[in-house]
């Protein structure tokens, strides 16, 4: 190999190396982090538009942020574009394989899309990465069910419920399925037992309403039943989209 060779060689690999020092500063960066934080903060708390805007500037930055475009598709998918979120959200899995809570995120907006099959195989891949999965369990449910494949969503719920009994969206979900198998008696002590919880945060409160409402009325506890789903529009009233929608009525 000649002497230029081996200099341009040199000098190739030493651009190589630059530029992957360049994206590793970039990726643990105080201000990539905290972005990354305040983003989270702001999705977990219904301001999807302010959090869209921040993981896009991480993007921006470090465009192989895998969590970056985790976040960016689940805000936009809750802002209603699902397509987008959808492709987002396979580029975190295609970055991050291994990360269990990119495929359920994934089997999530597939199943928001009625994309149930695809919801469904992602599901079981976010298994295949966590056996203990709970979230997956739920998602896999849900499409079982609708399939009308009600006790085997059952059974998938119990495995989950096992796995963490006082998650309150699985003893909803629970409710909903035994509801469906005209097993009132056992969904109305589940959801009785998530309103006498005091620590249940409002949306899942609002959630596990409706389906008392749903189990009451087929009891033919008409009252009751009205009063829970009274509860249900006040606390729907209170939700960030609500008040958004709210904002975006009032006449300038």
């Amino acid at each position: 190999m000649t002497k230029r060779r081996r200099n341009q060689r040199k000098s190739k690999g030493s651009k190589m190396k630059g530029a992957s020092r360049a994206n590793t500063t970039a990726v643990r960066s105080p201000a990539i982090r905290d972005m990354l934080s305040r983003a989270s903060i702001f999705h977990r708390s219904g301001h999807h538009a302010d959090a869209r805007s921040l993981y896009q500037q991480v993007l921006s930055i470090d465009p192989e942020n895998a969590y970056a475009h985790f976040g960016l598709g689940q805000c936009v998918g809750r802002l209603g574009n699902i397509d987008e979120g959808i492709r987002l959200t396979k580029r975190a899995v295609e970055l991050d394989p291994n990360n269990a809570s990119y495929h359920v995120s994934l089997a999530d907006l597939l199943f928001s899309a009625v994309r149930i099959d695809k919801s469904m195989e992602e599901a079981r891949k976010a298994l295949e990465v966590d056996s203990r999965s709970v979230s997956a369990r739920c998602v896999l449910a849900s499409g079982l069910e609708r399939h009308q494949e009600i006790e085997e969503g059952i059974r998938i719920l119990l495995q989950a419920e096992n796995i963490a009994p006082r998650d309150v969206y699985v003893q909803t979900l629970l409710a909903r399925l035994e509801r469906r198998n005209k097993d009132y008696r056992s969904a109305l002590q589940r959801l009785e037992n998530i309103m006498n919880r005091s620590d249940i945060e409002a949306e899942y409160r609002r959630r596990a309403l409706f389906e008392l409402a749903s189990v009451l009325d087929r009891l033919g506890e008409y009252k009751k039943a009205y009063q829970a789903i009274d509860e249900y529009g006040r606390l729907t009233l209170e939700t960030p989209q609500a008040r958004r929608l709210n904002r975006q009525a009032r006449p300038a």
